[in-house]
């Protein structure tokens, strides 16, 4: 069961100047408490800061990206505070259902999933899967 916790600070970490000035513009209007930051995520040394993170079709484990992708979500999972959450939502295939799960599971740390759903992404016209999973462990 996916639960709902207390965020005292939203943060998105785009590479795209022009995404995160819209986003910060949006969350202005629409008084949210959300702050875009321009970095380049394989490069970001602060995600220990943040309870819980979200890769929204992000990730694509296709031949060519596979390593880079990979190396990029064990650089992620790696700093992750005990008891932080990752929501990760992939376009569906079972292959990259499969890697996924083995990233996870397999990483320096002891993760243990807590939600899997599939679902139907209307801005993609795709099916797609979605993890939730909480670090237990160092």
């Amino acid at each position: 069961m996916w639960t709902r916790q207390r965020c005292i600070k939203h943060w998105c970490i785009r590479l795209s100047s022009l995404d995160i000035s819209q986003l910060n513009e949006q969350a202005k209007t629409r008084q949210l408490d959300v702050r875009g930051i321009v970095a380049d995520l394989y490069a970001y040394e602060a995600i220990h800061q943040f309870d819980i993170i979200l890769m929204d079709a992000m990730l694509h484990f296709c031949k060519n990206d596979i390593d880079k992708e990979t190396a990029l979500l064990e650089h992620i999972l790696r700093p992750v505070k005990p008891n932080g959450q990752i929501v990760i939502a992939i376009q569906e295939s079972a292959t990259r259902i499969k890697h996924l799960k083995k990233t996870i599971l397999n990483s320096h740390s002891t993760f243990d999933i807590e939600e899997e759903t599939h679902f139907i992404y209307e801005a993609f016209h795709s099916k797609f899967y979605m993890i939730a999973a909480r670090k237990v462990s160092v």
